[in-house]
């Protein structure tokens, strides 16, 4: 798969559901990339999409919370919402990424500039 990476712009990272793989979205990715000059960051959470499951963890908002924290931090570009203004990234979440997607942003509002959710699932209440 090409890389979706430009030099300047919004950062986006997408966050999938249960069963869908980073590549069904894909083409709306590629449109803000090449339309809107987005930095965009495509990932299967573990279990999901086309990656392994972790058999030895419970699969909790925990989890999904740490591994985007590990894809943020292993990014050669600072996601870190540190830099220039404006601050943060842009979230969008699909499914039951819409749920994790908001765990997420409750949790490190700091780092997210804006929360966009597609048919959000699996939103846990306090």
């Amino acid at each position: 798969m090409e890389r979706l990476d430009v030099t300047n712009g919004r950062f986006v990272l997408f966050v999938y559901g249960i069963s869908t793989p980073s590549l069904a979205l894909y083409p709306l990715a590629k449109r803000l990339v090449d339309h809107h000059s987005c930095r965009v960051l495509l990932i299967d959470l573990w279990g999901r999409g086309y990656s392994d499951m972790l058999t030895d963890l419970p699969q909790d908002a925990r989890l999904f919370t740490t591994q985007i924290l590990l894809a943020l931090a292993s990014s050669p570009v600072s996601w870190n919402g540190l830099g220039a203004p404006p601050h943060g990234f842009d979230l969008m979440g699909y499914s039951l990424g819409g749920g994790i997607a908001a765990n997420f942003a409750a949790n490190f509002p700091g780092l997210v500039r804006s929360l966009i959710l597609f048919t959000p699932a699996g939103l846990i209440r306090a």
